[in-house]
């Protein structure tokens, strides 16, 4: 590396430092003023891509969960509905797959079609059961066997329900149906990894209701319902787990079941889980009919807090979220204020509640209910979040039972906006689930959701909004996989901040954690969407479900980023170096770091150590690996010959990579190359640089030497510091830019000696000149010039010392005091000097002719010659205008000579007469004359 590349290393870290803060407040000025900008728009086109879900005599019917994932792996995500109504007997699921012009239908081909049961299904989930890198499913068929769906890692699937092990539930329902039985009704199902092993593990919450197919009048008990909970092995198959407390007690039917999501809600890295029960149901628990709300239990919702292990305690209460009416079908969990922690929104089951109920997290998984303060209306089944306008806050799509969808604009400041004329104000009938994904990439989220439309009303449909963004606003999407390769690394925590502020919760930008399920039957594409509004490059802090963390430093805008466990480290450059003793490095050490499936790793944190107390790297021990999977250090060796470094990462510390340094004792010297004794103002750098050289005692350059400046008297600064530290290069050269102290006519000086060998050192001097003592004119004091233009020369003046050296940085005011001009087009203008101590000007003279009529006085604070005046006679402009002065409308008689003259005056636009131009007088009517002579003057 050359010494103006060690040294521009070392010194831009400061002016960055410097200039942070300013490229901060300037970014959030323009994020403010583009924000007002954008315009969001979203466009139905669930005709023009043919997506309508399942069709009964051409009518989109039945849709109820829909779950987004690519898993044809052509980076946009394809789309998995499930479909169910009572008596439908072998309902088909339907799959769209994204192609080059929008999507196919392809359930049947990719043997997902899951024709079981006489409900058909509910919930669905994408995951990576197996850790292969690919998506499976998990489909839960209602009142038949829910079912496990193997990706073939080309996005064809088989059912491998039995070789997993999964039960197969199927019990009798003795009031409903005495001969045939029936599996559990399973509504929501959540894939998640309930400890931490690295597994994703399932669960499906049931709710048994017969609904309609029984007499109101008859006194049917539906036997209550276990939920399920399966413990993924790690080896492809399940484990039944009844003791983690989220299957007992069973579900009642009176409870009414229904979502369930899965997220760290109190930030001590396991995965929680609330269990939504919709507290209505046709029956009573001893089978007695109802309508609406079971006035004899009540039933809250289920936060079900997780100890790290897997067992999961009830704190509903404790935390909040009690509710007595509770009357809800899901709920999702979103950061809408940024502050780093997942918050709950509930959607009421129907309009006897106006607003979703909205519980704010402290930050501990503790809630306060604001509700009444944002005042979301809503009711219905799944509340849709997605950042429409790429600012980087999450908006809301609320659709409505049978009513229009809703729009809400987040305000950025903890509030929404409910805003009309999106393009999603169209009435559903009964919405049920949805999905949010970037469908055709295009940088913006679109929303795909369901809706059951049981009557098959032709009216309304499944629905995909596509967005139409008009935004100069940025982006960045971000997926992966987790510690033991699950793709998508449900459980995974992301946060965005200003670039150079990661970690500090003022700055930060946005905040996902990777979500499995949610709402109704709902699950978003895992690939993470998230708005920079006008940011360019941020900062991104990834910590997977086990703790590892990555710091992507700098990642720039409108890319993909890929976050995954480092696994293996391997030196690239920089071994079997040699120097000196406490010298640094010629070359950096560098290393590249992968994961386990050779992909390379961004923001690894990388720790160098080596076996010499006495060395340090630089910048620092622990350095994160950049965008190309690489980190490098420069390393300033301590006193041992022979020195081993050994660089790791924290997420496998058994891979290591080696580097080897050999020292050779020598002595050393030190020379001055340039930059003594030299001259220049108070207060301000010397000419040139200070220039070291160090050299062995045979005359060859010693590299990587530290070199410490120091000002020893003066009270100036090197390289902006009273102190600093410069490696020598390949040639031994070291150098700083010296900044004199502010005390005029003194000898000031600055040390250079080897940090190793202090003793070895030399000493630059230099003289200050100044301070200012004379202002000298170096123009015209007296002008000529046309009214209202620029003179054609420059006015100058120089300032000096009394020794007649120019000063720099002094202020001379150019005043005009006379005329009404301008100079640099103010009235009074002040000029710092330049290097060579001038300070010029330009003068426009005012609108007003005369000899000597306009003036300008030049100063300089307390200066010999100051002030100085100037004078200019202001000549016309072009002649403009002729004006009738007088002779006009007299009476005389015939062949006299009227009493009066005729007068005109010649002027110029601003009224200045002009002497000299000609004026031609002419008979225009009659037969008088003019004097002879006289008809032009």
């Amino acid at each position: 590396m050359s010494f103006l590349s060690i040294n521009k290393y070392f010194h831009e870290n400061k002016m960055k430092q410097q200039m942070t803060r300013l490229i901060f407040l300037t970014a959030m000025l323009i994020t403010l003023q583009s924000s007002w900008s954008q315009t969001i728009k979203f466009k139905d086109v669930t005709a023009e891509l043919a997506v309508p879900g399942n069709l009964v005599n051409n009518v989109s019917a039945y849709g109820h969960g829909v779950i987004m994932a690519d898993i044809n792996r052509d980076g946009k995500p394809d789309i998995y509905i499930s479909n169910a109504i009572r008596y439908a007997d072998q309902l088909a699921e339907t799959m769209y797959i994204s192609t080059s012009t929008g999507y196919q239908e392809n359930d049947k081909a990719r043997h997902v079609e899951d024709k079981y049961g006489w409900t058909g299904s509910h919930g669905l989930s994408f995951f990576d059961y197996d850790n292969d890198g690919d998506y499976d499913i998990y489909n839960a068929t209602t009142d038949d066997r829910n079912r496990l769906y193997e990706n073939d890692g080309n996005g064809f699937f088989a059912d491998v329900t039995d070789d997993a092990k999964l039960p197969y539930y199927h019990v009798k329902f003795m009031d409903f149906d005495p001969y045939n039985e029936y599996g559990y009704g399973t509504r929501g199902v959540v894939a998640f990894d309930a400890e931490n092993d690295g597994d994703m593990d399932l669960l499906a919450v049931n709710w048994g209701p017969a609904e309609t197919r029984y007499s109101e009048n008859d006194r049917i008990v539906i036997p209550p319902q276990p939920n399920e909970f399966y413990r993924n092995n790690g080896d492809g198959t399940f484990s039944v787990v009844e003791n983690s407390g989220l299957t007992q007690p069973p579900n009642h039917s009176y409870m009414g079941t229904q979502g369930v999501v899965a997220g760290d809600i109190d930030q001590d890295n396991d995965v929680d889980i609330l269990i939504v029960h919709r507290n209505y149901t046709a029956l009573t628990e001893d089978g007695r009919p109802v309508n609406g709300f079971n006035p004899e239990k009540q039933i809250n919702n289920q936060l079900m807090i997780n100890d790290g292990h897997g067992v999961f305690t009830d704190e509903t209460r404790a935390r909040g979220l009690s509710d007595s009416k509770n009357d809800a079908n899901g709920a999702s969990f979103a950061d809408y204020d940024n502050d780093g922690d997942l918050d709950i929104f509930v959607a009421p089951k129907d309009k006897n509640r106006e607003y979703i109920r909205v519980y704010r997290n402290r930050g501990d998984g503790y809630f306060d209910e604001v509700t009444t303060t944002l005042k979301i209306r809503q009711w219905g089944f799944s509340t849709f979040f997605l950042d429409a306008d790429n600012d980087g806050d999450l908006d809301i799509i609320a659709p409505k039972t049978r009513d229009i969808t809703r729009f809400f604009l987040n305000n950025g400041d903890g509030t929404f906006t409910e805003k009309s004329n999106i393009g999603v104000e169209i009435k559903a009938y009964d919405p049920r689930g949805g999905a949010v994904g970037d469908i055709d990439n295009d940088g913006d989220v679109d929303l795909y959701y369901a809706d059951a439309n049981k009557d098959a009303d032709a009216a309304y449909s499944n629905r995909l909004y596509r967005n139409e963004l008009k935004s100069s606003n940025r982006w960045l999407k971000i997926t992966g996989r987790g510690p033991k390769g699950d793709l998508g690394g449900f459980g995974t925590k992301i946060w965005v901040y200003d670039q150079g502020f990661c970690g500090d919760v003022n700055h930060l930008v946005g905040y996902r954690e990777v979500l499995n399920a949610y709402g109704y039957l709902c699950q978003d594409d895992p690939m993470q969407h998230i708005g920079l509004a006008q940011r360019d490059t941020v900062d991104v802090l990834v910590r997977l479900l086990n703790g590892d963390e990555l710091h992507m430093l700098d990642a720039k805008a409108g890319q993909r980023l890929y976050f995954s466990k480092p696994h293996l480290i391997t030196a690239i450059s920089g071994t079997n170096q040699s120097g000196l003793p406490n010298s640094m490095t010629a070359e950096p050490l560098v290393v590249e770091v992968k994961d386990r499936y050779g992909n390379l790793v961004y923001g690894a944190p990388v720790i160098f150590t080596s076996d010499d107390s006495e060395a340090e790297f630089i910048p620092s021990a622990t350095i994160y690996s950049d965008q190309s999977g690489r980190a490098s250090v420069y390393y300033r060796s301590g006193n041992r010959l022979e020195q081993h470094i050994a660089a790791h990462c924290q997420a496998n510390p058994s891979s290591s990579a080696s580097f080897l340094v050999t020292l050779t004792a020598t002595e050393v010297r030190l020379q001055i190359v340039s930059g003594n004794d030299q001259k220049a103002q108070a207060g301000h750098a010397v000419p040139d640089p200070l220039k070291v050289r160090v050299v062995t005692a045979n005359g060859y350059p010693a590299s990587g030497q530290g070199i410490v400046f120091q000002v020893t008297d003066g009270a100036g600064r090197v390289n902006d510091q009273a102190k600093v530290e410069i490696p020598s290069n390949s040639e031994g050269y070291a150098q700083v830019i010296w900044e004199l102290g502010s005390i005029s006519s003194s000898t000031q000086h600055v040390e250079a000696a080897l940090k190793t060998a202090p003793d070895t050192k030399v000493i630059f001097s230099a003289t200050t000149f100044g301070p200012p003592s004379k202002l000298v004119w170096k123009s015209l004091v007296h002008f000529n010039g046309i009214v209202n233009t620029l003179l054609p020369d420059s006015l100058q003046a120089v300032v000096t010392d009394q020794e007649g050296n120019p000063l720099r940085d002094v202020i001379v005011r150019f005043q005009v005091t006379a005329g009404g001009g301008l100079v640099n087009g103010q009235a009074q203008f002040d000029q710092p000097t330049i290097l060579n101590g001038s300070a010029t000007a330009f003068w426009k003279l005012g609108t007003t002719a005369g000899i000597d009529n306009q003036m300008m006085t030049v100063s300089a604070h307390n200066l010999q010659n100051s002030p100085i005046t100037l004078k200019a006679t202001a000549l016309p402009a072009p002649a403009y205008q002729l004006v009738k002065i007088s002779g006009d409308g007299q009476t005389g008689d015939i062949f006299q000579t009227l009493p009066q003259p005729l007068t005109v005056a010649v002027r110029d636009t601003f009224g200045n007469g002009i002497k000299g131009h000609e004026a031609i007088f002419a008979l225009t009517q009659g037969n008088g004359t003019l004097s002879p002579g006289r008809e032009a003057i």
